[in-house]
Formats: C-alpha cells, sequence, structure tokens
C-alpha cells in the first residue's frame, strides 16, 4: 500500500471512536492512557514527552500522566523503547499488547520524529514558526493492529531560510540539518546533523592570509593575469600538499569525533593553471575538478590508516561541477553536487544537472552523492518567482540516485516570496518524497490563508504559468521582464486576487497577516515592470495604482513584519531606496 494511502486509512481509524478494535489515548476529554519514560530518560525523549502531553491537551483538553512507572487503571504509551538495528532517524509505532503502545525509534531524534508521525495523522501540522493548525476532539484513538515502522531515504534534511531560525518547527518538520548553524539544534530537541561541505582550501586550510604574502607559490597561477593569486591552491605543488597533510592530520587527532571534513574548493572559478601539474590534470581530465578529486584523494590515502571512519567531501560547484574523465574518487572521498539553474524546471529536466549527477555517482565506489540544492533568487527574495513545486520531483530523482541528504539554500526575510511554504514542503518532501506535493501545497495555502486561499491559489496557479522557464537565481529583472512586463491584464489579475484575499480575511488575523507578507512578492514585482505595464495600459479604463503608491503600500508591509533581508546580505530599506529613484526597474 503506497505510504500516503497507509497514513489516509490509519487517520479515518482514529476518527472511529466506535470501532471494536479501537486503542484509546483519550476518551471524552479524560486521559485514558499515561505516557512511560526510560529511566534515566534521554533528554530527546523527556521533549518527545513534553511535546506529546502539550498537543494531546490541545487537541483534547486532557493531561495524560507522566512517570517512570506503569499508571494504574491507564494503558501506556512507552517513549524511546531501546531498538536495535535502526537506520539513521527511523521511526516504530507499534502497540505491542492490548496495555502497550509504544513510541521509539532511532537515538537521538527516532522518538521525537515518532510522536510527530502520531501527531500528523491526527492532523496536527506545523505551517510555519508563527502558524499551526491542531485539530479540536474529545475522543483519540488508533487501530489496535498498528505497526509501523520507517526511515527518510535522506540521512541529511535541510531547508537553510527564514523558518528555520526557529529549530522547534524545524524538529516538527523532521529537517535535522545545521550546517551554518542555522537552525542550531540542541542536543534536548535532538542535535544538528549536517555534513562539513563549506569552502576551506585556503580559507580553513592552508589559509592565504596566513601564507600568500610568503609563498605565493602555494597558491593559484592564473593565465589572464600571468601571476599567483590567493582565490585557490596549487593543488599538485608538494609544499602544499604536505602542508595541507599536517593541517588535516592535526585537525582529525584534537577532533576524533569527526566523520566528514571538508576539502572544498574556495567559492571561486579561479582554480590554478599552472603547467607545473595543475593544468595537465585539468585536460588530460577534462575539467578543473580533476585538481580537487587528485587533492582529496592524495589527503584519504595518505591517512586511511590512522582515519579510517573519517569521510572528505569535495564540492562539484561551478567550474568544478563536470566529473573529471577517467578518474574514481577514492572510497573516503564523497561529492557534494551543486549547481545553479533554472528552478522552475525539474532535475531531471535540466539535461546538464542530471547528467552531471550520475556521472560524479559512477565516479563513487559506493555510489554516495550529497546535494547542495537552491531554491531562491538571490538578488531579489521577495519578488514574485514561485519555484518550489519542482521539489517533490526532484526528491524522487535524489532519492532514485542514492543521495544520501542535502541543504537547499531558500529566501530570507519574512516577507520573502512563499518563504515558509518553501522551507515547509521541503521538510514534507524530503521525510517521505511519495507524498502528492500538489495536495500538500494546497494543505498549506488552506492552512494558512483561511478565507483568502481560493483567491491566493489562483493567483499562484497564474504567476506559476507564467514563470515556466523564468525562474533562476539571479538576472531577477530579466526573470521579472520575461513574465510580467508584457502582459497587463495578468498584472491586474493577479492585484485583484491579492486583494480579494485580504479583504476575505480582515476578521481572521493570521492569515490575514500571511497573505499580507506575500503581498509583498507582486508588489515588487509590479514596482518592477512598472513602466512597461503602465505603457501597455494608456488609455484602458483601469490602471495600476500609482508606483509611489505601491512603493509606500511595500514599505508598510516590510516595516509591520520585521523583514530583515530582501537579498543577501542587504536590508529592505536599501531596495525601498532604490525604488524611489526614477530610474529603478524595466526601462521596456
Amino acid at each position: 500500500m503506497p505510504p500516503r494511502t497507509h497514513a489516509a486509512t490509519l487517520l479515518l481509524l482514529a476518527l472511529l471512536p466506535t470501532l471494536a478494535t479501537a486503542w484509546d489515548i483519550v476518551r471524552d476529554h479524560k486521559p485514558a492512557a499515561s505516557i512511560l519514560l526510560p529511566n534515566p530518560t534521554p533528554p530527546p525523549v523527556q521533549t518527545a514527552a513534553d511535546e506529546l502531553t502539550n498537543y494531546l491537551f490541545q487537541i483534547t483538553g486532557a493531561h495524560l500522566p507522566v512517570s517512570s512507572q506503569p499508571v494504574p487503571g491507564l494503558k501506556t504509551i512507552r517513549l524511546g523503547t531501546p531498538v536495535t538495528n535502526t537506520k539513521p532517524d527511523e521511526i516504530r509505532l507499534k502497540i505491542t499488547s492490548p496495555d502497550t503502545l509504544e513510541l521509539t525509534g532511532d537515538q537521538p531524534r527516532g522518538t521525537l520524529y515518532a510522536v510527530y508521525e502520531l501527531l500528523d495523522r491526527l492532523g496536527c501540522r506545523f505551517w510555519s514558526p508563527r502558524q499551526s493548525t491542531i485539530p479540536r476532539q474529545p475522543t483519540i484513538t488508533l487501530p489496535d493492529t498498528l505497526d509501523y515502522a520507517y526511515a527518510p531515504p535522506f540521512r541529511w534534511r535541510q531547508a537553510y531560510g527564514e523558518p528555520s531560525l526557529d529549530y522547534r518547527w524545524a524538529v516538527r518538520n523532521r529537517l535535522n540539518g545545521g550546517y551554518w548553524g542555522q537552525p542550531n539544534i540542541p542536543p534536548a530537541w535532538g542535535q544538528s546533523y549536517a555534513i562539513d561541505v563549506g569552502e576551506t582550501l585556503t580559507l580553513r586550510w592552508v589559509k592565504s592570509k596566513a601564507h600568500f604574502a610568503n609563498h605565493p607559490e602555494w597558491y593559484a597561477y592564473r593565465n589572464r593575469s600571468k601571476k599567483r593569486e590567493p582565490g585557490q591552491l596549487c593543488m599538485t605543488n608538494p609544499e602544499v600538499r604536505a602542508r595541507l597533510l599536517e593541517e588535516v592530520r592535526d585537525y582529525l587527532h584534537k577532533h576524533p569525533e569527526t566523520e566528514t571534513l571538508s576539502l572544498c574548493g574556495n567559492d571561486s572559478d579561479q582554480y590554478c593553471q599552472c603547467t607545473n601539474g595543475c593544468d595537465r590534470l585539468t585536460q588530460t581530465h577534462g575539467t578543473y575538478a580533476a585538481q580537487l578529486v587528485d587533492m582529496a584523494n592524495f589527503v584519504a590515502s595518505s591517512l586511511e590508516r590512522e582515519f579510517p571512519r573519517v569521510r572528505y567531501i569535495i564540492l562539484a560547484y561551478w567550474t568544478t561541477f563536470g566529473a573529471p574523465k577517467g578518474m574514481k574518487l577514492h572510497p573516503q572521498v564523497e561529492v557534494c553536487c551543486a549547481h545553479l539553474r533554472d528552478f522552475s524546471r525539474t532535475a531531471e529536466e535540466d539535461a546538464y544537472y542530471r547528467d552531471g549527477l550520475y556521472r560524479w555517482r559512477d565516479l563513487a565506489p559506493n555510489k554516495r552523492l550529497w546535494i547542495w540544492d537552491y531554491n531562491a533568487c538571490f538578488t531579489d527574495f521577495i519578488t514574485a518567482l514561485p519555484q518550489f513545486r519542482p521539489i517533490g520531483a526532484n526528491m524522487r530523482f535524489y532519492r532514485s540516485l542514492g543521495v544520501q541528504g542535502f541543504v537547499c539554500q531558500m529566501p530570507w526575510g519574512s516577507c520573502a516570496d512563499w518563504v515558509d511554504l518553501r522551507g515547509w514542503l521541503w521538510g514534507r518532501m524530503a521525510w517521505n518524497p511519495d507524498l502528492d506535493e500538489a495536495r500538500e501545497i494546497d494543505s498549506w495555502i488552506d492552512g494558512t490563508m483561511g478565507s483568502g486561499a481560493p483567491y491566493m491559489k489562483r493567483q499562484l496557479a497564474a504567476i506559476e504559468a507564467a514563470c515556466k522557464g523564468h525562474c533562476g537565481p539571479y538576472a531577477v529583472t530579466a526573470f521579472v521582464k520575461s513574465w510580467l512586463s508584457t502582459n497587463a491584464p495578468l498584472a491586474l489579475t493577479c492585484l485583484d486576487l491579492q486583494n480579494q484575499a485580504l479583504a476575505a480575511t480582515v476578521n481572521e488575523p493570521e492569515a490575514h497577516a500571511t497573505i499580507e507578507r506575500q503581498s509583498a512578492a507582486l508588489l515588487d514585482a509590479l514596482i518592477r515592470a512598472y513602466r512597461p505595464l503602465a505603457k501597455r495600459l494608456e488609455g484602458a479604463p483601469r490602471q495600476l495604482p500609482p508606483r509611489a503608491e505601491l512603493i509606500d503600500r511595500l514599505e508598510a508591509i516590510f516595516t509591520k513584519h520585521k523583514c530583515s533581508t530582501y537579498r543577501e546580505w542587504d536590508m529592505p530599506v536599501n531596495l525601498i531606496k532604490a525604488m524611489r529613484k526614477e530610474d529603478f526597474g524595466i526601462k521596456e
């Protein structure tokens, strides 16, 4: 039975209290079970108990007792029962006897995730750090045949964006990643999991700030400037290799707990072109990535006896995305792939990205891949460029490739385009790629936008259709021009739908605030495309509101909702200043 059908069946059974085989948790607002904790209680299991009692009380009004001993007269929900042979983050929900339900799993997060699985089946949804849906009912029952075990296909699951500032929201949506410290999941909530995949060569290892002045020959020679530059290492230089090996060995001795270690190039395309060996590697194998692979293989083979469990991570990104021909990765070297692309299309529709992933997978003896993904326009997080619908198809493709896990860079700023939906959908699909993403998107809009949901769904569908093939990580003006600047009827329709959604939710504060934050996306796009749109509407019975009025509305939304960011490392106040200049936006 497909997972979503299985879940739906269990939920239906949970809502049938008259069922003869029902296992009661709460009956008529009164506890029918108690929660039993192991002694001693691991902190994440205690958090699981706190979360379960809190939400069961919100659902039913019943306070379930929590103790280290069974409570006479009540059934028992055992949390954190020891289990063996689990996969990472595996969960188990099982009624083991007429009186006992076990919620447990792989430690440290499995018990917490098992609790959230149960709450999910009862209809709880944690849409964003600000909004959730908690059903209200007097009775909770489960079928006494409940026996469910599940392990997510991806070990590392991270949505790096605005909602992830709240680690509780991330954990409730079973996102475990904490790379760059966001979210910083404390031990009591299961601790962050991350792969060390940042740019480290010249920054952490063989630092250019410390050594370039005295050893320029350690760094990349560039043909264009005809000199050494500090952006990348000269990876075939024997002294560089010796220094790198010394630094890595010293680090691993001081940090024996290390599982993964980054040997990734700097965020630069300025790889070495020297004739001492680097250019030969590049030319022989067809890509600058050959330099990274050769150096990582050297480190791994040199240290394999001392540190047999450490995995060394290289980043296939930009000029190193192409896999080198005729090379293989050392068994302890793994690759994380990153490619900036049109995110309105699925990963499989992008032949360069798709084929590149296959080639890198085939270089690895263990076929392991990691992904550094993107779902944002980095030159303007705010503007209307919805790119999230392919997330479900991408998850299924990544699973078929054997991808181990990923981080996805997403928008920042409380008013960024569909920012909370993107993060929530990423978490749902990363946990279970077999979910129906269209249904999930609809449920999020229904759950957060109340009476305004029908209007916002129509607006989203119209913008998605116009944007298809015109969404990417940069060049925001070109993208907005391509889908909006020549389509005045679409602009007016989307504005009308937005205003109708706002009007429909005046008595629904949370939904109204969510729609208001999302309305910043269309306002941003209209301001960017204002001149060509206004020209096309000359003489028409319907005109756009004055440009200054649109800017005032956008500024008010930013201020009201404390939007901190509109693009990487820049504040909305600077966007508003730019918009008020006469030369801002598309010129036609």
